[in-house]
């Protein structure tokens, strides 16, 4: 071999060239790693910070309580309440059972905050959620829903990852089977997709708000368990993020309509009411400033004013207007709004046609925690916050009776204040209840009596068809296929749900 300094030369170029090669393939196995790297960080943190909440709502059986067709259950459901306390409500339901009809069941379903009436009988939602049979002398299913809160009635109920009850927001939700099992979840907190807020739910299906979180292309949307979305339908609201625009909308359904309300404030073009057909989403009527002002009904000029939706039926809408007192910041205004005690006023706005029927003036600092309407009638149950005082109003057409409605005792108090102020947001404990009677009468729980209204036909205990009322701690009734339920409030979380099984017309 020739040892000449032309071929050394020749011979260390090519050393030189490996050696480039080398490190750019090190350069490039390092990067692949470092991004394999970052990728798989980047999988991990997703599954960490952004996993779906379907998983936290899921229903889990759980050991289902006491329940019995032995009304002498209701001495230990009821925990430690004093003897004669006890007497009074044992009198109290014997005398129920000659309107409403014989006791049949009795079960014990601790922390339990409202009923619900479904196809197969009454649901006490709570902690748990009980599924009681036919005429709830027995658990037909229970489950626990973890951080789920549990909405609806009918075939279907619904848990709910509400991740803000004060704004009503939904990261995910999942319909529940008639024995309670879960059916397929729907994540509503994917990136890139629209916000979902909890308007109402119902004779088995959903309605939310669906909007971008700067507030732009508000929709409604009605859900069904199986299908998913049965339609949505374009929504004018006020300009507002998304959070505020949920605290501020209202909504409820009745058998052929959807109703939402909004807050508004003087020269904005948004409509304070929205009707749609619930059958398919089509818009029926809107209600702006300017047409209720023109109905004589009480609008502020000067301020804001918030329109809450309080119950839908087959003829009228019931509508609160509040003024809204005040003015907070931003990121305050919800929370304010929800606990604004300037004046108000309810209306009866007709589900056809958006007419104002009748008003009537409601008292600063009262919330309406329960409100049914069937024809031209509407009950209404009002509790002044700061003494949790309950006023029962019985309308007619326009003309209103205030009914006398005890105080509520310490026990409801108590279970009120547990779950949040009375009439809170979503899950939270109502105080109050009213349920709809064969004949056009009404029960009506206002948390520290039972009262009975008249049907047209008559009265329900009496035939001049005048109320009755029985002292009774009871905070929701349920009118079912099985009977008539009631949800009793006892020591600490102690709950009871007592069932009549009268089928006789009342009223």
């Amino acid at each position: 071999m020739s040892d000449t300094p032309g071929s050394q030369g020749e011979l260390g170029r090519v050393h030189g060239d490996d050696e480039l090669m080398a490190a750019d393939r090190r350069t490039l196995v390092i990067g692949a790693l470092a991004m394999v790297g970052l990728v798989l960080v980047g999988v991990v943190s997703g599954s960490l910070f952004a996993r779906s909440a379907c998983a936290d709502i899921a229903p889990q059986a759980t050991t289902a309580p006491d329940a019995d067709g032995d009304p002498e259950l209701l001495l230990d459901a009821l925990g430690a309440l004093p003897a004669e306390q006890l007497a009074a409500i044992r009198t109290a339901l014997d005398d129920l059972t000659v309107p409403l009809g014989p006791i049949t069941g009795v079960a014990a379903v601790d922390g339990a905050t409202a009923l619900a009436a479904t196809g197969q009988g009454v649901v006490a939602l709570g902690d748990d959620v009980v599924a009681l049979a036919g005429q709830g002398d027995r658990v037909a299913a229970a489950v626990s829903l973890a951080a789920g809160t549990a909405v609806g009635d009918g075939d279907h109920l619904y848990s709910l990852a509400l991740t803000n009850p004060l704004t009503g927001q939904v990261d995910a939700l999942q319909p529940l089977d008639e024995d309670l099992t879960g059916l397929t979840c729907q994540d509503t907190a994917l990136v890139g997709s629209p916000l979902a807020f909890h308007l109402a739910a119902g004779e088995g299906q959903l309605l939310v708000l669906r909007i971008d979180e700067d507030g732009d292309d508000p929709e409604l949307e009605l859900r069904d368990p199986v299908a998913g979305q049965v339609w949505s339908a374009e929504l004018v609201l006020p300009a507002a993020p998304a959070g505020l625009a949920g605290a501020r909308l209202t909504a409820g359904f009745g058998p052929d309509v959807v109703v939402a309300g909004t807050r508004t404030t003087p020269g904005e073009e948004a409509p304070v009411l929205t009707a749609v057909a619930r059958g398919d989403g089509a818009e029926l009527w809107t209600l702006d400033r300017d047409e209720l002002a023109a109905s004589d009904a009480g609008l502020s000029e000067e301020g804001p004013t918030r329109a809450e939706v309080v119950a839908v039926g087959d003829e009228l809408a019931l509508v609160v207007l509040r003024e809204v007192d005040g003015e907070g910041r931003a990121d305050e205004e919800a929370e304010q709004d929800a606990r604004a005690l300037g004046p108000q006023r309810l209306l009866a706005v007709g589900r056809s046609d958006g007419t104002v029927r009748w008003e009537v003036d409601l008292r600063p600092g009262e919330r309406v925690v329960a409100a049914s309407s069937a024809g031209d009638a509407a009950q209404v149950v009002l509790v002044d916050l700061g003494r949790q005082r309950p006023r029962l109003l019985a309308i007619e057409g326009g003309t209103s009776r205030e009914l006398d409605a005890p105080e509520w005792p310490s026990e409801v108090v108590e279970a009120v204040q547990a779950d949040g102020a009375a009439g809170g947001t979503v899950g939270m404990t109502r105080g109050a209840g009213v349920a709809a009677l064969p004949g056009g009468g009404a029960a009506v729980a206002t948390g520290a009596a039972l009262v009975l209204l008249p049907g047209p036909a008559g009265g329900v205990t009496d035939p001049g068809g005048v109320p009755a009322q029985w002292p009774l701690p009871v905070i929701d009734v349920a009118r079912h296929g099985g009977g008539t339920s009631l949800l009793l409030v006892g020591d600490g979380s102690s709950r009871v749900v007592v069932t009549f099984a009268g089928e006789q017309p009342v009223g």
